[in-house]
């Protein structure tokens, strides 16, 4: 069943024309007026992933889109010396010269562009004389020129666009490639189209699930599976693309168990003894790249995600196998899990200690979120992304709350939760920040903790905007809710309160989206013990109008809390020390330094 995810067909020679280049493309960093500082954040990206990919396949590809980032930012001299590094390795490559053309013409560099123009003409051209291995050559290279363009195409910048469009567009590309390159091309180079087309079909089966498209993530999905598998199965073959289409293998067939939709999927026979334990999977990367840190790093991040028995201990023992391969900063997926693992464990131990189970009968030291801290910093130093400064706000909320139980000043408070914000605020900046649902939700608890329980709505009703179309998960629309019915609790005069018809407007969309049912049980029955009161005054608003009714048989069924669920913070735990200390924050001296710091420095000053 080779390439049967590629097709089969042949284009014959002058139907398919190509221009090579990549500053005529649609491609996000083409856009006017894009956020310069989005393109040196990507070409730093870059910079680390060619480190690793130097003498590969890909090379070539990185080199050209890290030029034309550089040309689009006016950093020329570094355009060019990128192009002239392709040239260097393969004197035909199609992109380097028209790319290099360019900016030779926006150099005013005449002369040189028209000599630059005559040698793509020179490799383009369609001749009767030509010999079968002219004709194969310059096919091969016709086709290498889609395939980079595809490569660029699903570089990660998102520029306020869909984001399976540019995967669609990316494997269109490589479509062409293959059918242009047909067998002609070096069989891992090949690997290499395959491997990158398949991990685009795994892209685009995330979004398309998340919008609800299921027919069309399936159709992805068979891309991306069988893709994936002919990658394994190359002989020779290259370990790199070996190993990591194992480990998509994995999340695949994992993916399965996870979402109902894709349950009843039929993987082809040769993987059907992989669906009880996706595990094994994993086992064969191991095997193919027992050296390589970011291996057992994902395969560190695929055990804690199965939540089994052990499994914390597990990955936290092949982070520490990654991490003593490489511990630098470009080992920063290791650091970066790591850190999750750390913080889910407090969050963890703390949810147990406050339900009262017996097994946790103190709440969970500090040193878990400080290692934390320390490895969300360690990772942010090398990528910047809107999960790991999400988790990093959320560190430092969470030291905050510490601190609040240990009684420490509120100056010490204030501080955590000042690099709570700033941290929230980076996550949310970063170039797909503002579409991520935790993002949003992180930062409205963070709120709520600190009193400010109408910033908080704004942040949780965000959180709801980015949720998935379909979803009966109705956990951020319960934090809504809360923040609602806290406001309620104001007194009149403060002039905090909802406005009723926003509260029930609200109610009525989740009724919808969610079903009454999961509301009943994971909304109002958790929030129905705390706030009663709340919840019966706005049954009371709705018996009154009938436009409203129908939601009173929803607010006034009070189901019991179901049994081990979390106990109801009601707001503001950290409000006193957040507000004592803002006069102190805003009229401090001009110069002046906390207590901390002139303690450091007077015990320095003793050493």
């Amino acid at each position: 069943m080779a390439d049967a995810a590629v097709g089969d067909e042949r284009i014959e020679e002058g139907e398919r024309d190509v221009v090579p280049g990549h500053f005529f493309l649609p491609l996000p960093f083409n856009e006017p007026n894009v956020d310069n500082n989005l393109l040196k954040t990507k070409l730093t990206e870059l910079e680390h992933d060619l480190k690793v990919r130097l003498g590969r396949l890909e090379e070539l590809a990185i080199l050209n889109v890290m030029g034309a980032l550089s040309f689009i930012i006016k950093d020329y001299e570094s355009a060019l010396g990128r192009f002239e590094d392709v040239l260097s390795k393969d004197c035909n490559n199609l992109n380097a010269l028209a790319n290099q053309k360019d900016v030779l013409e926006k150099l005013v560099r005449r002369a040189d562009a028209e000599l630059h123009q005559a040698t793509l003409d020179s490799l383009l051209q369609v001749g009767d004389a030509m010999s079968p291995d002219e004709i194969k050559q310059r096919r091969c290279r016709k086709a290498r020129c889609l395939a980079e363009q595809a490569y660029a195409y699903a570089c990660d910048i998102h520029v306020d666009r869909p984001g399976e469009t540019r995967y669609l567009q990316a494997n269109h590309l490589y479509d062409d490639a293959f059918q242009l390159g047909g067998d002609l091309v070096d069989p891992l180079e090949r690997d290499n189209w395959k491997f990158c087309k398949a991990k685009n079909a795994h892209k685009i089966v995330k979004f398309l699930t998340y919008k609800g498209e299921f027919t069309e993530a399936a159709s992805n999905f068979k891309i991306a599976e069988n893709l994936f598998f002919e990658v394994t199965q190359s002989t020779p073959g290259d370990a790199e693309f070996k190993w990591e289409s194992w480990r998509n293998l994995a999340d695949l067939i994992r993916g399965t168990k996870k979402k109902r939709e894709f349950k009843n999927y039929t993987f082809r026979p040769e993987l059907n003894v992989y669906r009880d334990d996706p595990e094994e999977c994993m086992k064969k990367a191991a095997e193919i790249a027992p050296e390589n840190p970011k291996m057992w790093a994902r395969y560190a991040n695929f055990v804690h995600s199965l939540k089994k028995k052990d499994c914390t201990k597990r990955a936290m023992e092949l982070l520490q196998r990654s991490i003593d391969l490489d511990s630098t900063e470009n080992n920063f997926y290791a650091f970066s899990t790591r850190g999750r693992i750390n913080l889910h464990n407090y969050k963890f131990c703390l949810g147990e200690f406050e339900r009262g189970n017996p097994r946790y009968r103190y709440s969970p030291g500090v040193k878990s979120l400080e290692e934390a801290k320390t490895d969300f910093e360690k990772a942010l130093g090398m990528r910047d992304t809107p999960w790991d400064y999400s988790y990093l706000g959320e560190t430092y909320h969470l030291l905050a709350k510490h601190s609040k139980s240990q009684n420490e000043k509120d100056t010490v408070i204030r501080q955590y939760l000042e690099k709570a914000l700033l941290y929230f605020r980076k996550a949310a900046d970063c170039e797909d920040g503002e579409t991520r649902t935790m993002v949003h939700l992180l930062q409205g608890l963070c709120l709520f903790d600190m009193g400010e329980y109408l910033a908080a709505i704004e942040y949780f009703k965000k959180a709801i905007h980015c949720e998935p179309e379909r979803t009966i998960f109705s956990g951020n629309f319960a934090e809504l809710l809360k923040g609602y019915l806290q406001l309620l609790r104001q007194p009149p005069a403060s002039g905090d309160g909802p406005q009723m018809e926003e509260v029930v407007g609200d109610l009525k969309k989740a009724q919808i989206k969610y079903g009454r049912g999961s509301l009943e049980k994971h909304t109002i029955s958790k929030l129905g013990s705390e706030y009663g009161k709340e919840i019966r005054t706005i049954a009371e608003y709705c018996r009154g109008r009938p436009e409203h009714a129908e939601l009173v048989p929803l607010l006034t069924s009070m189901a019991e809390k179901l049994p081990f669920s979390l106990p109801v913070i009601t707001g503001g735990s950290l409000e006193e020390p957040w507000r004592a200390s803002l006069e102190h924050s805003v009229h401090r001296p001009k110069g002046a330094v906390s207590e901390a710091v002139v303690d450091g420095a007077s015990a320095s000053s003793t050493d």
